[in-house]
C-alpha cells in the first residue's frame, strides 16, 4: 500500500529535481555520448595526421594505409579499454565518496584527458591521442555508471524508468552534436580537430559546479551515515515540499532489509542463490545490448555507408540522420519504459533487431549476387584478393540465393541506378535498426541494473556490468572491421546469433522492474513469481533474505 500511496502522491515534477535531473544527466550524458561519436566523422583528418607525423619522424617513410587505419583503429578501441577500467572501480567512487562527490572527482579525469586530447597535435604526437582516450575513457567509464545510479536513486518511483532513460536521451544527442561539430565544414578540419577533441572539457567544468547546487543521493546519505534528518532533508529539496514521510519510510525499509545481508562481494553475489541469478542477468542484459552491434555501426557508419556506394559527403549526411532519428526514438522510449514496462518492451526490441541483422545480411549479399566482386555495397571488402576464410562463405552465399536473394534482388532489377538503390536500402535497413535499438535496448540497461539490486548490492553489481557493457563494446570496435572483410554481410549474422540467445535467456530470467522495490523484484526470485502474471508459484520453496544470513 506504502507503493500506492508514494505515487498518488507524486504528481509534480518541480524545478530543483529537475535540475538535479539535468546536472547529472547532461553532465555525464553528454561525455559520454562525444567521446562515442566524435571519432566518426573526422577519420581521414586523423588518419592523415598519423601519417604525417611518422613522416616527420622518419624523414619520408610513411606508413601503409593498412597500419594507420590499425593505429586509428587502437585509438578508437583504448576507449572501451579505460571504459573497463573505470567501471570495474566504480563501486570504490560510489560508495567512498558517494555518488555526488564521486561525480566531482571523476569529472577530474575527464578534463586531464581533454587537455592531452588537445595538445597531441601541438606535441606532434599519435601516442599522445591514444593515451588522452585511455584517460577519457575511464572517465567515461565511470560517468556511465554512476550517473544512471545517482538518477534512479534521486527519482520518484513513479517516474524512475523515464528519469533513468534521460542519461541515454543525452548520450544520443551528445553523439549527433559530435557528428555535426566533426564535419570538414565546422571543427573536423587538420587545424581545429584538437578543438574538437578537447571541448570535453567544458561539461565536466560545467557538471562540477552545478553539483556544488545539488543534495547527496538521499539512500545514499541514510546508508552511510544512518541520519533520518539528513536523509528527510535531502527529500524535501528533491521534491520541494514538507510532507516526504511516505517515501522517508520506504527508503528505511530498503535501507533495513539491505542491512541485514552481510558486506556484498562478488563471490557472495555468485554464491547467494536469489542475487546470483540477478547478478548472471544484469551480465547477460549488457551483452545483449552490445552484441546487438550497435557500436559497430556507430563507430563505422560512415565507412560502411562509403563502402555502401554513396560519396563521402552523402555518407556523412547518412550519418548525421541515423543519429537524428536515434535522438527522436529516444525521447520517445522515456514513454516506452513506463507504458510497456521494461521487460516486455527489451524482448520485443530483442527480436526485432535479431529480423533486422537477418534482413541487412539478405540486403548485402544480395549486392554480392547482382554484380560478383564489383558490388557497391561490400563493408571493408576486397573481393580481388579474396581470403581462404571468405571463400568458407561463398557455400552460405549459394544457398540463400536460391532461397531467398534471386527474389529479393527482383526489386531492383528495374532501377536504372543500382548502386544507389543498394546504398538507398543499406541506409534505410541501418536506420530501421536505430529506431528499433533507441526504443528501449539503448537505455533500459543503464537504469534497470540499478532497479534489480538493494542498496547494499546495487553499486558493486552494476561496476561489474558496466565493466562487462564496455568489455563487448571494446570486442566488436575491435573485431569488426576484420570480420566484415572476411565474412561481409554475414557478419551481422553474429550478431542476429547473439540477439537470439538473449532473447531466450532474458525472457525466462527477467523480472518486470517498473514501480517495483527491490524486495519486490527479490522476492519474484525468491517465490518464483510468474515474470508477467504476478502470480506466484507454490512449488517453490525458497528461504528469504533472513533466512539465508550465515
Amino acid at each position: 500500500m506504502g507503493d500506492i500511496i508514494v505515487l498518488e502522491n507524486e504528481k509534480r515534477f518541480n524545478i530543483r529535481l529537475l535540475f538535479a535531473i539535468v546536472t547529472i544527466a547532461v553532465g555525464s550524458g553528454f561525455q559520454y555520448g562525444y567521446n562515442i561519436g566524435v571519432v566518426n566523422a573526422p577519420q581521414k583528418v586523423m588518419e592523415d595526421f598519423i601519417n604525417y607525423t611518422e613522416g616527420n619522424r622518419t624523414k619520408g617513410s610513411n606508413f601503409t594505409e593498412s597500419q594507420v587505419r590499425a593505429i586509428w583503429s587502437s585509438a578508437v578501441a583504448i576507449y572501451a579499454v579505460g571504459g573497463m577500467i573505470g567501471g570495474l572501480t566504480t563501486s570504490i567512487f560510489a560508495e567512498k565518496f558517494g555518488r555526488k562527490k564521486g561525480l566531482m572527482i571523476v569529472n577530474t579525469f575527464s578534463i586531464v584527458g581533454g587537455f592531452i586530447l588537445g595538445f597531441s597535435k601541438v606535441l606532434k604526437s599519435y601516442e599522445v591521442i591514444i593515451l588522452g582516450r585511455l584517460v577519457i575513457g575511464y572517465s567515461s567509464g565511470l560517468h556511465v555508471a554512476l550517473a544512471p545510479l545517482f538518477l534512479v536513486e534521486i527519482a520518484p518511483l513513479k517516474w524512475r524508468g523515464s528519469i533513468g532513460s534521460t542519461f541515454q536521451l543525452v548520450t544520443t544527442i551528445s553523439i549527433l552534436l559530435s557528428q555535426i561539430i566533426g564535419q570538414p565544414q565546422v571543427l573536423g578540419t587538420s587545424h581545429l580537430w584538437p578543438i574538437l577533441f578537447g571541448l570535453i572539457i567544458i561539461p565536466a567544468v560545467l557538471q562540477t559546479s552545478c553539483l556544488l547546487f545539488c543534495p547527496e543521493s538521499p539512500r545514499f546519505v541514510l546508508w552511510k551515515t544512518q541520519n533520518v534528518a539528513s536523509t528527510e532533508k535531502v527529500l524535501k529539496w528533491l521534491r520541494q515540499k514538507d510532507d516526504v514521510t511516505e517515501e522517508l519510510n520506504l527508503i528505511k525499509v530498503e535501507m533495513d532489509d539491505a542491512s541485514k545481508i552481510q558486506k556484498a562481494s562478488y563471490y557472495g553475489l555468485i554464491k547467494d542463490p536469489v542475487y546470483r541469478p540477478l547478478f548472471y542477468l544484469s551480465i547477460m542484459i549488457m551483452v545483449s545490448q552490445q552484441f546487438s552491434g550497435i557500436n559497430a555501426i556507430i563507430y563505422y557508419s560512415t565507412q560502411i555507408f562509403k563502402d555502401g556506394g554513396l560519396s563521402v559527403e552523402h555518407a556523412l549526411y547518412a550519418t548525421m540522420v541515423m543519429g537524428g532519428v536515434n535522438v527522436l526514438v529516444t525521447i520517445l522510449s522515456m514513454w516506452f519504459v513506463e507504458r510497456f514496462g521494461r521487460r516486455n518492451l527489451y524482448l520485443t526490441d530483442l527480436f526485432i533487431e535479431m529480423i533486422i541483422c537477418v534482413l541487412i545480411t539478405i540486403l548485402l549479399e544480395s549486392s554480392v549476387s547482382t554484380s560478383v566482386c564489383s558490388t557497391p555495397v561490400r563493408i571493408f571488402c576486397n573481393c580481388e584478393k579474396m581470403s581462404a576464410t571468405t571463400r568458407k562463405y561463398e557455400l552460405f552465399r549459394i544457398i540463400l540465393q536460391k532461397t531467398v536473394l534471386n527474389n529479393f534482388i527482383l526489386l531492383f532489377q528495374k532501377t536504372s541506378d543500382q548502386k544507389f538503390a543498394f546504398a538507398v536500402g543499406q541506409v534505410c535497413f541501418i536506420v530501421l535498426y536505430i529506431i528499433v535499438f533507441a526504443s528501449g535496448l539503448g537505455s533500459i540497461p543503464l537504469f534497470v541494473v540499478h532497479e534489480l539490486f538493494d542498496q547494499n548490492t546495487r553499486s558493486l553489481a552494476s561496476s561489474f556490468a558496466i565493466f562487462v557493457n564496455w568489455l563487448c563494446n571494446f570486442i566488436v570496435g575491435l573485431t569488426f572491421p576484420t570480420l566484415a572483410n572476411e565474412m561481409h554481410g554475414y557478419v551481422f549474422l553474429i550478431f542476429a546469433f547473439f540477439l537470439f540467445l538473449a532473447f531466450i535467456y532474458i525472457g525466462y530470467k527477467m523480472p518486470e522492474t517498473k514501480n517495483k522495490s527491490p524486495e519486490e523484484v527479490r522476492n519474484a526470485v525468491i517465490y518464483g513469481i510468474n515474470m508477467r502474471t504476478g502470480l506466484s508459484n507454490p512449488s517453490k520453496n525458497v528461504l528469504p533474505v533472513d533466512a539465508r544470513q550465515e
